[in-house]
């Protein structure tokens, strides 16, 4: 310890690590970020994350040109955003698109709160009790009379 302190002149250093590789992505991760993508599409476009981006027409009332006006997708927001109407009914919502999102909200707002909520905590959750062996609590009642542990 004193040879590393005087080489350094009295302030100790890191070592810092290389990685040698990336680390890997998690599959749970990617489904869990999904799957609140979907649920935040289904709640504010009133449509699922596949329809939204534009990978099918699994519209509600099947697929036509006249589509319910609550169904936004990527393609009418890019149309609104280029200076068209988007296929928004303007007598159905005078406002725009504003006047679509808040009415998606108001009727689907509270799900999508849970589900924006509720689907992280319960992959955290099933994360944790799906890693622990099942024999462990066997194991505890097992220490308690004497024998320190079994193994399956």
């Amino acid at each position: 310890m004193a040879r590393r302190q005087a080489r350094n002149k009295g302030r100790f250093t890191k070592k810092n690590s290389r990685r040698r590789r990336k680390a890997a992505t998690s599959l749970v991760s990617v489904g869990t970020q999904l799957a609140v993508a979907d649920a935040i599409s289904r709640g504010l476009f009133n449509v699922g994350l596949p329809t939204f981006l534009g990978l099918s027409d699994n519209f509600a009332g099947g697929y036509s040109s006249k589509n319910d006006s609550n169904e936004v997708t990527a393609r009418e927001l890019l149309s609104i955003a280029t200076g068209g109407g988007g296929g928004i009914y303007a007598k159905s919502f005078p406002t725009g698109i504003q006047g679509v999102l808040a009415s998606n909200f108001k009727r689907n707002g509270f799900g999508m709160m849970v589900q924006v909520i509720g689907i992280p905590v319960g992959v955290k959750l099933a994360k944790k009790f799906l890693a622990k062996p099942i024999i462990n609590p066997a194991n505890k009642m097992l220490r308690t009379v004497g024998i320190k542990e079994v193994k399956i």
